[in-house]
């Protein structure tokens, strides 16, 4: 059980922080992370996309957006922009495992309204600067794991049949992401 558990947080910090070798030019399978995906409401994706590609963020997205089944939002902002996989766990009604679907991630959880606190631990409180990256410091030492992985657009959740509860899901990084945050070191 330990080291089923020690795997599953490694799998969280390497998707987390970007350590290790991902790329999709790689050998290496890239690292599944599984968790919960809950869903933003109708239009809100598309507006927040609009604001990113309008250059009013520190993260912006292209326009064109590049082609994706599934537009998200992840836990680590330097993944806006990224292109990734995400699936349902389970089965289809055949008893096919669900198939990857291409996704991009165009947001990602903030400090305002709880966003990394919610991601992390199901926690609807705000958090501050410093306590968001304690919690994060310790996901990347392996302590704790995040319970969301990703909240999907409104048009994916209509799709899965999944409004308005959460569902689980895997999700695999195809690009690598830069090291730099601070409290990854």
């Amino acid at each position: 059980m330990v080291m089923k558990s020690t795997l599953l947080l490694t799998a969280a910090v390497t998707l987390i922080t970007g350590i290790g070798d991902m790329g999709s030019d790689s050998n290496v399978e890239p690292v599944v992370l599984t968790g919960i995906a809950s869903q933003y409401g109708r239009g809100r994706m598309e507006a927040t996309i609009r604001v990113r590609q309008a250059g009013r963020t520190a993260y912006p997205l292209p326009d064109p957006l590049p082609p994706s089944d599934v537009f998200f939002a992840t836990l680590d902002c330097r993944d806006v922009g990224r292109q990734f996989e995400i699936r349902r766990t389970g089965v289809d009604a055949d008893g096919n495992p669900y198939p990857w679907e291409s996704a991009l991630a165009t947001d990602c959880a903030g400090l305002r309204d709880g966003g990394i606190g919610f991601m992390l631990f199901n926690r609807h409180t705000p958090m501050s600067q410093r306590t968001a990256e304690e919690w994060l410091r310790r996901v990347h030492v392996g302590e704790y794991q995040p319970v969301f992985v990703a909240e999907v657009d409104y048009e994916t959740a209509v799709r899965w049949e999944t409004v308005g509860r959460g569902r689980e899901v895997e999700l695999r990084r195809l690009e690598t992401s830069p090291v730099e945050m601070s409290v990854a070191q």
